[in-house]
Order: C-alpha cells, then sequence, then structure tokens
C-alpha cells in the first residue's frame, strides 16, 4: 500500500506554489533596510510594558514584536500587559463606583481628560499598577519600555514616577504612535525617545546602554525619513510572555502586511509616520501557516489598510486557498474601485470574515477635499460586492470636516441609507475631525478655513475662520447620525449598529407607517432657520435639518422630539465636543411634506473660551513628509508671531462672545 499522505502532501505544496508564482514579486524590492540582530551575552535587561486602555481582543503584537528582537540579539527580555490585567479586574470587581465601562471605545477620550481620569479611572488602576510595579522592583530591569498612546498616558506617568523613585537606576524608554510627535507633553523627561519603527533604534538603543553611554537629556533616537525596514525579514514575534486565554480571541494573533499607507488623506496624521511597503504574500502565508499548525485560526491585520497592494493580498488569499486551511482574518482597508466581485469572491474563500473601511464621507465634495481618492458610488459597489460573497462591513466615519456643510451631512446620511443592507456590522462615527500639528489640515490652516483659535476651553477644538463649524456643530453631526443609524433597523439589521445606544433617551422618534424608500442623492438648501443672530448661531440652528429631511425621505409621515442636554451630553461625548448648549428639537411631517416645528435654543459661552494655538515648526519625521507633500520643506505653511497671537486671543476673549437664545415655530412644506 502507498503511502499517499505524502504524495497528497507534495500535491498540496505544489497547488500552494501555483497559487502564489503569478503574484510573486518578479524582482527583489530596493531601498529596504535589514534589520542586523548579531546574538551575544548582554548584561542590559529590558522590561516592555503595555498600560490600558488598548484593545482586549488579542496578545499586544507590536510588544511581542519587539520582545522577539531584543531576545535574539541576547537581551534578557520581559514583557507585561497590564491592559489585559487591568480589563480583567475590572471584570472580576467591576471596579465599583464606575458608571460606564472604561474599554467602551466611545468613553476612551475620559482616559486622556484629568478630571475624568482621576476621579473614575485612576483609584482603581493604581492597585494594580502597585502590584506590577512591585513585581519589576524585583527584576531590577535596566531599561523600563513603554508603548505611548494618547489614551494610556496618565497611568504611564504615574507608574513612571514609581520607577523613578523605587529604581533610580533604570532607564525609561518610550516608543510608539505618541512618540513620532513632539514629547514635550510627556510631563517627565524620559531618558529615551524612540521615534519611528522600533526594530533597528531599539537595538541601537540597548547597544548605547550595554556600552555604558548614559545622556544627561532625553535621547531622542528617529528614524530616518526615508528609511523603511524591510518586514519580510523580521524575526517572528515571541508570544512566550502572554497567556492566549487571557484574551477575547484565544485562537487569535494579530499580524501586519504592511506598514505605512498609500494615501495622503488630509485628516491623518498616521499616514506620515512612516513610508509603505508591504509583506509579500508567500511570506504572509509561511507566517500564517507556522501559526496554524500550533492552534491558531483568527487573525487580525494591524496595518493601516490590508489592501495596501491589492496584488500581494491576492495572492496570500490564493494561497490559503490552496493550502485548504480554515481560518478567519480581518483588518483595515481602503475601498477601491479596482476590487470587483471576483476579487471579493477570493477575499472570502480565503477566510476573510469582515473588513473595516475607512469611509469617512459619503459626500464626494468632502472625500475628494480629504483626498481619499474615492467616490461614494465605488463606496457603495464595494460594500455590495463584499456582502454578496458573505464579508460583513464596519464602517469607520469622521464628522465636521473643515469643508464640511449640512449637505454633505446629508450626502453621507443618504449613503448609510443605500448601503444599510449591505452587511454592515457596525459604524464608527467617533467624535469629530481632529486638526493636529502631524496632519495637512494643522500645517495648513488658511488653505482650510480654520481659524488660528480655538474655541471652547479644550485643547485641539478648532473652529472655521467663518465660524460655522465648531465642536458644538460637530456634536449635532454625530449626534444626530447616531440617531439615524439607531433607526437603520429594518430586513434582519443589527439593532446595534454603533455603541451610543444611551442616545435612545434622548429622542423619542414615532413613525405614522412602516415603510422603508430607496433614495437617490439630491441637493437641498438646509439654510431654513435665520435668526441673523450671528454665523455661529445662525449656523448652528441649521444643523439638525439634515436629520429630518432624510427621515422624511425614507420613512414618510413622522414625528419627533430630540433634547440636547449640556450636562447629559458632556457625559456621553465629552468636553471634546459638548458644552454649555442645551435645545428642544420639536418636529412633524405628514405624508405630503407639511411640517411643524418648535425649536428652543440656548447656549453660554465660557470664559476665555478663545485659545491661541501654535504650532512650532518641530523636526518630527511625520512633519518632515507633511511639508515635502506640500511643498513647503524648510518651514511651517504659515508665519506665526506669538504676541500678535496672543494679542489676537485677548481680543477675542474680550469681544467675541457667542451666547444666544432662540427659538424657531414655524410650518412650511416640503
Amino acid at each position: 500500500m502507498t503511502e499517499q499522505p505524502f504524495n497528497d502532501y507534495d500535491d498540496k505544496d505544489q497547488r500552494i506554489l501555483d497559487a502564489l508564482l503569478p503574484y510573486a514579486r518578479k524582482t527583489k524590492r530596493a531601498n529596504l533596510t535589514e534589520v542586523e540582530i548579531n546574538y551575544a551575552n548582554r548584561q542590559t535587561s529590558i522590561c516592555f510594558l503595555m498600560l490600558p486602555e488598548w484593545a482586549v481582543s488579542m496578545v499586544p503584537y507590536n510588544v511581542a514584536r519587539l520582545a522577539a528582537i531584543t531576545k535574539n540579539a541576547g537581551y534578557k527580555t520581559y514583557a507585561y500587559d497590564l491592559n489585559i490585567a487591568a480589563f480583567k479586574a475590572s471584570r472580576n470587581n467591576k471596579w465599583n463606583g464606575i458608571d460606564f465601562d472604561p474599554w467602551n471605545k466611545i468613553y476612551n477620550t475620559r482616559w486622556m481628560i484629568d478630571e475624568e481620569y482621576y476621579a473614575h479611572i485612576h483609584p482603581h488602576l493604581r492597585i494594580l499598577m502597585d502590584e506590577y510595579v512591585d513585581k519589576i522592583v524585583e527584576l531590577n530591569p535596566t531599561v523600563i519600555g513603554f508603548t505611548v498612546y494618547d489614551c494610556n498616558l496618565k497611568p504611564i506617568q504615574y507608574m513612571v514616577s514609581r520607577f523613578k523613585e523605587l529604581l533610580p537606576e533604570s532607564l525609561i524608554a518610550l516608543g510608539g504612535p505618541s512618540c513620532h510627535r513632539s514629547h514635550t507633553w510627556f510631563g517627565f523627561e524620559p531618558d529615551y525617545i524612540v521615534s519611528g519603527e522600533g526594530e533597528e533604534l531599539v537595538l541601537t538603543m540597548l547597544e548605547e546602554v550595554e556600552s555604558g553611554v548614559r545622556h544627561k537629556k532625553t535621547k531622542i533616537l528617529r528614524q530616518d525619513i526615508n528609511q523603511r525596514i524591510n518586514l519580510d525579514e523580521l524575526p517572528s514575534p515571541d508570544y512566550s510572555h502572554f497567556d492566549f486565554n487571557d484574551y477575547q480571541l484565544s485562537n487569535g494573533v494579530n499580524m501586519e502586511f504592511s506598514r505605512g499607507c498609500i494615501a495622503k488623506c488630509t485628516f491623518c496624521d498616521e499616514t506620515h509616520f512612516w513610508k509603505f511597503r508591504d509583506r509579500s504574500g508567500e511570506n504572509v502565508l509561511n507566517e500564517v501557516t507556522k501559526l496554524y499548525a500550533e492552534g491558531i485560526t483568527n487573525f487580525w491585520f494591524l496595518d493601516s489598510l490590508v489592501n495596501g497592494n491589492i496584488k500581494q493580498l491576492r495572492g496570500f488569499c490564493k494561497g490559503v486557498i490552496a493550502s485548504e486551511m480554515k481560518i478567519k482574518w480581518t483588518g483595515w482597508a481602503r475601498c477601491d474601485g479596482r476590487m470587483d466581485l471576483e476579487y471579493y469572491k477570493d477575499l472570502a474563500a480565503s477566510g476573510c470574515d469582515h473588513l473595516s473601511y475607512g469611509v469617512e464621507s459619503g459626500s464626494n465634495k468632502v472625500l475628494r477635499d480629504m483626498a481619499k481618492g474615492i467616490v461614494n458610488t465605488e463606496i457603495e459597489q464595494n460594500f455590495k460586492d463584499s456582502h454578496s460573497v458573505g464579508i460583513d462591513n464596519v464602517l469607520m466615519l469622521i464628522f465636521g470636516f473643515p469643508t464640511e456643510e449640512p449637505i454633505d451631512v446629508y450626502d453621507t446620511m443618504t449613503m448609510l441609507w443605500r448601503i444599510r443592507f449591505y452587511g454592515i456590522r457596525y459604524i464608527s462615527t467617533g467624535i469629530g475631525c481632529f486638526v493636529a500639528e502631524d496632519n495637512i489640515l494643522g500645517q495648513n490652516k488658511e488653505k482650510y478655513n480654520i481659524s488660528q483659535l480655538t474655541y471652547g476651553n479644550s485643547h485641539g477644538m478648532w473652529i472655521t475662520s467663518d465660524f460655522k463649524n465648531s465642536k458644538l456643530h460637530r456634536l449635532i453631526r454625530v449626534k444626530t447620525i447616531n440617531i439615524l443609524i439607531n433607526n437603520l433597523t429594518s430586513r434582519g439589521m443589527s439593532k446595534n449598529l454603533t455603541i451610543r445606544q444611551n442616545l435612545n433617551q434622548d429622542y423619542k422618534f414615532i413613525p405614522k407607517q412602516t415603510m422603508y424608500k430607496d433614495i437617490e442623492y439630491e441637493i437641498f438648501d438646509f439654510n431654513i432657520c435665520k435668526p441673523n443672530l450671528n454665523p455661529f448661531a445662525d449656523s448652528l440652528v441649521n444643523e439638525i435639518w439634515p436629520l429630518l429631511r432624510i427621515l422624511y425621505k425614507t420613512r414618510g409621515a413622522y414625528k419627533i422630539d430630540i433634547t440636547f442636554d449640556s450636562q447629559k451630553d458632556t457625559r456621553e461625548f465629552s468636553k471634546f465636543l459638548a458644552d454649555n448648549l442645551d435645545a428642544s428639537i420639536k418636529f412633524e411631517i405628514d405624508e405630503e411634506g407639511n411640517w411643524k416645528a418648535d425649536f428652543s435654543y440656548k447656549y453660554v459661552q465660557e470664559e476665555n473660551a478663545w485659545k491661541y494655538e501654535r504650532y512650532e515648526q518641530k523636526q518630527t519625521n511625520a512633519l518632515k513628509r507633511i511639508r515635502i507633500l506640500t511643498g513647503q520643506e524648510d518651514e511651517p505653511l504659515w508665519p506665526f508671531d506669538l504676541k500678535t497671537g496672543k494679542d489676537l486671543e485677548k481680543e477675542y476673549n474680550e469681544t467675541v462672545d457667542f451666547s444666544f437664545e432662540y427659538k424657531f415655530n414655524e410650518t412650511g412644506k416640503w
């Protein structure tokens, strides 16, 4: 009897090779850096720490990747995930006294606001952090490394203060996304900041430490602006420091197909962190195959976009299909008109469960201004094809882009309605567009009509120069889109497409018949209320109309009551959006389009609401890339004068007050 399994194996191996060959790179890619890892007996040790708040579904990929690098180079390596430990502790004892879930993404701003974090989170988290401080003190590592995100800085500040007290000889190193920016806001002076891809820089740091080098001031190790690490040549992540059973997906891991982004969206800072490059489909397949043999069947690609190179992604899919592995995978993606129905069939056959798209807007004007490189018809077609082959879709939206107007919000609402049957699993509406020093918007304020003054007593709360787009305008847009999403429930759809279910207490929607109409995009004038108070108030009171219009076009006759309560909205959306706005919206419309409106608004501007936001000419790689991209390599895209800016801030705080009260009680016909 012949040993058939060996023939089967050979046949399968050949099938995989045949599947990969059409998608293989013809030549070796140039201008990539190989990370040299030379093993030696070392005296230096390093402890990597992941602090909350962050994802809890799988082992932290970044820490596992760096731990593999340092371990392979001979450095004693420790790694702890305090994020998953804190998450489990919060579930076990429920962190009594907190009326919200700190790991619910809609509340992650509470980790960033002092009064929120120290009042609600820190008293519980401190107990756990102290336990880990004691563990690490016993280890006495030479270097303690933290991954820094905006939402875990305050826990890091606490642990660093303890280590400086108890381990004064240990060096503090920071890396991660927040280290791509200026380091002046960390609140302490670390010994090292690793800015850029960490695999080579962490070895540079440890080689210095091993040789006895110590710096009197923070040493910033910044990746060369043109460097790109060769991802195909890196060692596999080291998962030995973690218990997979601690995580929500015990049989899953994070992975990366690429780094960087092929797009240059104007609102994004991540796209400028590093230059795009991807792994080959064969390389990714080999890693998946090894993990599959160890029982791992779920894979989450952490890339900015998993389809940055649609050819290599398809090659990977063809290889998975030929290998007959039964896996599930997901990742972030761009909508792309080149991805047709046949392409989606290959994604589905390879185990793609769902894709998360940065859709951002349904308005072609806003998509163009964002430099998304797509139009709404491509978005709709991608969602239709994806759903037809059994792949679900997740949307990310960004409201309040500086050039966005109510008609653009209406286009986004229209798009959502048109794709509502196409396998939508979840819709993220965030808390609006950010203008930051490390995105194109922040470096080109004049072009995008953004004022040099912020408005609303919170850092980064930008306002347009015409005062028609402030954080309160964005609050109404985010809140009304969530009201619409909460009513996208028909024909078997999920009833929880967003996680802002608390908003159900803020409105009462009563349709007068059960009907769902198909709609087309339309041009409509939403300048209906005309109070003639000031540009801020005159535009703000008209922000409600896109929702009222879309509900009529899709559901027919209805009645709705909506409340804006400054205290409740602050609890739900934080100070990043909410302010002293209270409003009551009562609206009714019949089958013929006859409507009655009864609106009342009251807004009280806080003292010293205007702040001059100074962006200096810093030297981060992100800023360098932005300036190259926009043709301003040597200086910021606008001149600034601190004294002039402070004078302007003083003038506005003394003379510009947008407080208002307004009532609108009228009828009309659509």
